[in-house]
This record gives C-alpha cells, sequence and structure tokens, in this order.
C-alpha cells in the first residue's frame, strides 16, 4: 500500500495534518461503508474505508510516515529500520533529555517506596509536598518532550521543501525517525511513572 498516492499526496517527509484530515473526512462522508445497501458495493467500500484509515494513521503520524517513506522510497523495512543501531537528530539533546527521565523515574519510584513505609499522617504530609514536587518537574518534562516532537515536526517540514529520495536525505529521514521514536518512547514511560506516582 502507498498511503501518500491514497491520498493523492506526493511523497515527503511532511504532510499537513489539517489539510489530510480534512481530506479523510471528506472521503468519509462520501463513500462510507454505511451509504452502500448492496452488499457487494457495501463489501468494496469497507475494504477501501479500512485502507483509507490505515493510509491516515500512517501519514497523520511523523514516525509512521518516515518509516513509510523510507519503505517506498529507498525499500527499507520497519523491522530493518529497528535494527539499524539509532542515529540521533541532536544527540547532545536526546541523551540529556533520557539523563531527566531515568532521574525523575528513578525518584518516583523511590517516594513509591518510602510511601509504602510511613503511618503518620505528618510523613505523609511531607512526602505529600515532595510529590507535588514530582508532578511539576513532570510537567516541565512533559513540555520539554512535546517542544522536542514539534522542532522534530519542523525539521520534516525543511525536509520536505527540497526534498528527493538519495542518500543524503535516507540518512536525514532515519535520524528524525529514531529520533521521535526515542522521543515518543520517553513520553510514554513518563506516562506509565506518572500513574504510578498518582496511585494510592
Amino acid at each position: 500500500m502507498d498511503a501518500f498516492a491514497l491520498f493523492e499526496e506526493k511523497r515527503s517527509p511532511f504532510l499537513d495534518r489539517e489539510k489530510l484530515k480534512e481530506k479523510f473526512l471528506a472521503f468519509t462522508e462520501k463513500s462510507h461503508p454505511d451509504k452502500f445497501r448492496d452488499s457487494d458495493k457495501h463489501r468494496a467500500a469497507e475494504e477501501k474505508f479500512s485502507q483509507m484509515h490505515e493510509a491516515y494513521r500512517i501519514l497523520s503520524q511523523p514516525k509512521l510516515r518516515l518509516a513509510h517513506l523510507l519503505e517506498l522510497e529507498f525499500g527499507i523495512s520497519q523491522n530493518e529500520i529497528n535494527e539499524v543501531k539509532a542515529i540521533f537528530k541532536d544527540k547532545k539533546n536526546t541523551m540529556e533529555l533520557s539523563w531527566k527521565i531515568g532521574e525523575l523515574c528513578q525518584e518516583i519510584d523511590t517516594l513509591k517506596n518510602k510511601e509504602k513505609t510511613l503511618t503518620n499522617a505528618l510523613s505523609k504530609a511531607l512526602l505529600s509536598a515532595e510529590k507535588n514536587n514530582l508532578l511539576q518537574r513532570f510537567q516541565t518534562l512533559k513540555m520539554e518532550i512535546e517542544n522536542s516532537l514539534e522542532n522534530l515536526e519542523n525539521q520534516c517540514k525543511l525536509l520536505s521543501e527540497s526534498w528527493a529520495p538519495n542518500k543524503a536525505n535516507e540518512q536525514k529521514i532515519k535520524e528524525v525517525y529514531h529520533t521521535i521514536a526515542f522521543t515518543e518512547r520517553a513520553a510514554q514511560q513518563l506516562n506509565v511513572r506518572l500513574i504510578v506516582l498518582m496511585t494510592n
């Protein structure tokens, strides 16, 4: 499947998500399977709708879009991309983010272990202040992750301006892909720890 072709879009590292959403909604309005009573037409519409839904899912998420682009333009499968040693677009910032997340996760685990041993109200109140501090740091890191993902999307936009399927661009796409993948995993790790922090 070529998700770009299904949406009649040029193969590119960046696509405007709002325009993509408008195209998908227009397609849905016109060709939703429920509009067809005839069983053959209904089945064909279901198949087309399923394809378009999957294409929309791929194209609307930067990491999936880049992986799809690497597969279509360079013949690199998702498994091959993941097997390649991670290459980060901005290694220094990526490693700093990793360190901050690791440190915060460790502090949350320590606080939760401490919480299990507390019996009196004063100790619990003091721990509550510590928990609030960790929550503030979580919010700061979450904003940092969101900014990082936005910057990566902007890098995709810049790549799209002079896009051509060549070796240099293949390398750039791999770098951005791995940085997005890492940043999204970091966000998931952080969200899991938030749940742990908020659980009594």
